[in-house]
């Protein structure tokens, strides 16, 4: 079930009682429950309202952004090796768009915990300022993605169920088993009575 606010479909927030598990996780973003629209693969999608979720040829379209009214951008593999997208604030000059990167990487035991809240704070006040936000990495399929659950979940008071389900409602995703881990982790230091057994 989904309410709308500002002409967008958000998940409605449920109530659980059982702890979240990377499997868990997986299930929802894998669609195994079966209660998403079919989604196309899209060089972005808004997930939330002022938030996209995109790879790297939409964030060098930096002309098609500033069309769209994408006033942030935040790269979460900023850097010149294999997998990541060599952007800087010199990449955006002569367009209005701001840039916040941070170097992740999209790998197994990779840890992105310590991204969390910066990029949270990073987007919330972008969003507060009445902006619009693209987060990506290369594909935009896990490393971005799992920071705008983040995000859900610190500013939004979303159950990581719920924010995998709010980005997967609108976009094809695939956190790593990993980011998935650091989310439950996430969710337990958040919500410690969704997390207790029962």
């Amino acid at each position: 079930m989904s309410i709308n606010i500002r002409n967008m479909d958000v998940v409605a927030k449920r109530e659980y009682k059982e702890p979240c598990t990377p499997q868990m996780l997986e299930d929802i973003a894998a669609d195994k429950a079966c209660e998403f629209k079919p989604r196309q693969w899209s060089h972005y999608n808004e997930v939330y309202p002022g938030v996209l979720v995109g790879g790297e040829s939409i964030a060098l379209d930096k002309y098609v952004l500033q069309d769209m009214g994408v006033t942030d951008v935040v790269n979460c593999t900023q850097g010149k090796d294999p997998g990541e997208v060599n952007t800087d604030a010199r990449y955006y000059k002569g367009t209005k768009i701001k840039l916040y990167a941070i170097r992740a990487r999209d790998e197994e035991g990779n840890r992105i915990v310590p991204f969390f809240t910066i990029t949270t704070s990073y987007i919330s006040r972008a969003l507060e300022a009445g902006g619009k936000v693209l987060v990506h990495c290369q594909t935009g399929i896990s490393l971005s993605p799992t920071i705008v659950i983040a995000f859900l979940m610190q500013m939004n008071h979303f159950d990581v169920r719920d924010a995998i389900r709010q980005v997967r409602y609108h976009r094809a995703i695939c956190p790593n088993q990993s980011f998935r881990e650091q989310l439950c982790e996430l969710n337990k230091q958040l919500f410690p009575m969704n997390s207790e057994t029962t």
